[in-house]
């Protein structure tokens, strides 16, 4: 007999993160504060935005980087 814990699955969000991150070749620590630094913001604008047009809410992006839900809309519409 084995005695492991399996990993536990990535949920999606995780997935499109982490692609994210590797994309815009940042870390979610950098992201995940307050800092008005420009580059650390349109990096976290353009992640947002990716992960919102992978499917996932704008609650979810919200809690993720501890902001509301109306941040993240103004991020889309910011874009467009």
């Amino acid at each position: 007999k084995t005695f492991f814990t399996p990993k536990r699955k990535k949920t999606a969000i995780e997935e499109f993160l982490e692609e994210a991150l590797l994309k815009y070749s940042t870390n979610f620590k950098q992201l995940d504060g307050f800092s008005r630094n420009p580059i650390i913001t349109i990096k976290r604008k353009k992640i947002m935005i990716d992960l919102y047009n992978n499917g996932i809410s704008a609650s979810e992006i919200a809690r993720l980087f501890k902001r509301t839900s109306t941040v993240i809309y103004n991020a889309i519409k910011g874009s467009k």
